[in-house]
């Protein structure tokens, strides 16, 4: 009936009203009784993690080791007559999670947007 948002409200699933913890709300008082009566709340469902705009390189290329996918990914790049691609490849020191050439990975490697968002919080958490 009732969900954790933070230290400081309850959301009530019932019509999604957001009730901060206050003594003189009524909504409040409601969800007081309502433990009261031995009930407990759902737990806070954490926010999404952010998905960091930039990685290093090597770090994708990890990823992508890690996944299976380092090979395919070097094929592609071997056979692209994409200089510019072949470039931010092999010299590149940052991939962008908007550039173009995250783009066509994702597209020749069939990722979705779902696992290219995956990738860059994978390959934000390697430390070195």
């Amino acid at each position: 009936m009732y969900r954790l948002l933070d230290e400081y409200s309850v959301l009530r699933l019932t019509d999604n009203t957001s009730i901060p913890f206050s003594s003189d709300n009524t909504d409040y008082q409601e969800y007081l009784a309502w433990l009261a009566e031995g009930n407990t709340p759902e737990p806070i469902i954490p926010p999404p993690p952010a998905i960091p705009p930039q990685v290093p390189m090597w770090a994708v290329r990890t990823v992508l080791q890690n996944d299976g996918l380092f090979d395919q990914a070097q094929t592609l790049i071997n056979e692209t007559n994409d200089n510019a691609l072949k470039n931010v490849w092999e010299y590149g020191n940052f991939a962008d999670r908007n550039s173009r050439a995250i783009s066509v990975l994702a597209i020749e490697l069939s990722l979705t947007e779902t696992q290219v968002d995956q990738m860059f919080i994978d390959a934000n958490n390697f430390s070195v």
